[in-house]
């Protein structure tokens, strides 16, 4: 039994290796680095280093087709949004030698695409914010006035791009910028920065729900909270709870079993002032907070794996809540450093080492992923003690 993972220096690819290798799974790790977080890892049997999927997509396609073939792979279960896609577009090719648990392309490019969900949420009496694609200045402008400030800017495609513009001059800056990045940018199934999305600001907190359909099937699901995030005033996960959510758990439910959904997958709510949820995107993927999942009880990347080796898994809706689960080390640490309220923040991350509570940190079972971590925190710390330029190019996709 021989799985493969990508995109090996996330640490959501970590939680997946560490989970399936404890099931007594062969796991490889791959991504385009020599070097990544899961190869510490006591479970990465084998390391494969593929080319960058967002600068060479059909060098990658042809080089995990290669792999799959001549290294007799069960499973190939992509991490990445970018390894997502292109997976998923080559689903028939590899599927001649290996098990691709992954959506269909065309329905998920379709999550893939905010414009495209939002209009299919808005469809099916999903809640949804006000949302426009403005194609100049002047609709801007109009939009600004429809919506009020502050608003969100986001990449129609691609995981992670977000501003928060408080002013219309702010607003302005910002379209210029993505704009500007629409023309460098030739990926535009994978990220696509031209036409940004312009979204009513929600000022509640962020609900993730995290899924597993069987074609169509739903299998699993849970509900949490992002309790702290990185960038600390809306991002990324960097401390979450679990939580009892049925509301949106039935209309993320809802939606993906109206795109006939096959796979693993997040879709992100937030509520507005009235505390009702509204949909703010779907990642088609392995969200970054996977290991939260699998500590509340819910192990979606042993449900993956069995789904795709035995066609079918018992449904399972079943978890620990509230359950808090954070990543100390880099990501607390930059969270604690941009925090406003770094001490209480600091202390948050402090309780995670309580009985009840859980982090990544497994200095007992598997620790060489701790020396990688260790390195990664002294540079944030440097960088931000010597005030330098790069410590904004720190690259979000490892947290996620």
């Amino acid at each position: 039994m021989v799985a493969l993972i990508t995109d090996g220096s996330y640490k959501n690819s970590l939680a997946i290796l560490r989970t399936l290798g404890e099931k007594k799974i062969e796991v490889y790790s791959s991504s385009h680095k020599n070097k990544s977080l899961s190869c510490y890892s006591k479970y990465c049997k084998k390391h494969f280093v593929y080319s960058n999927p967002l600068k060479y997509p059909d060098k990658f396609k042809n080089e995990m087709t290669a792999i799959v073939r001549n290294f007799n792979i069960d499973v190939l279960i992509p991490v990445g949004v970018a390894a997502s896609i292109l997976i998923s577009q080559h689903k028939n090719e590899l599927e001649k030698y290996t098990s691709v648990p992954v959506a269909d392309y065309k329905n998920l490019i379709k999550a893939h695409d905010k414009m495209l969900i939002n209009g299919l949420a808005e469809k099916n009496g999903v809640p949804v914010p006000k949302t426009f694609v403005p194609e100049s200045q002047k609709e801007l402008k109009n939009c600004l006035k429809e919506l009020g400030l502050p608003v969100m800017i986001k990449a129609r495609k691609g995981a992670g791009f977000f501003n928060l513009a408080r002013s219309e001059k702010e607003a302005k800056r910002i379209w210029k910028q993505y704009e500007k990045r629409s023309k460098e940018s030739k990926f535009n199934e994978i990220i696509d920065f031209s036409l940004p999305v312009i979204q009513e600001y929600l000022p509640g907190e962020i609900i993730d729900v995290l899924f597993i359909f069987n074609k169509g099937k739903i299998k699993g699901l849970l509900t949490q909270k992002r309790h702290l995030m990185l960038p600390p005033d809306g991002g990324v996960g960097a401390l979450n709870i679990t939580i009892n959510e049925p509301k949106t758990a039935f209309y993320a439910a809802k939606l993906m079993k109206k795109l006939n959904w096959h796979g693993v997958g997040m879709a992100e709510f937030k509520r507005d002032g009235n505390g009702e949820p509204k949909l703010i995107e779907v990642n088609p993927k392995f969200w970054g907070t996977t290991e939260a999942s699998i500590s509340a009880g819910m192990n979606f990347p042993h449900m993956l794996y069995r789904m795709a080796k035995e066609g079918d898994i018992e449904p399972n809706f079943t978890f620990l809540y509230p359950k808090r689960f954070g990543w100390p080390l880099p990501m607390g640490i930059k969270q604690i450093m941009e925090s406003r309220t770094p001490f209480y923040s600091m202390k948050e991350y402090l309780r995670l080492f309580g009985l009840t509570n859980s982090h990544d940190i497994r200095l007992m079972t598997d620790p060489r992923p701790f020396s990688y971590q260790i390195l990664q925190s002294i540079k944030i710390i440097l960088l931000k003690l010597l005030q330098k330029k790069q410590q904004e190019k720190i690259n979000l996709d490892d947290f996620r």
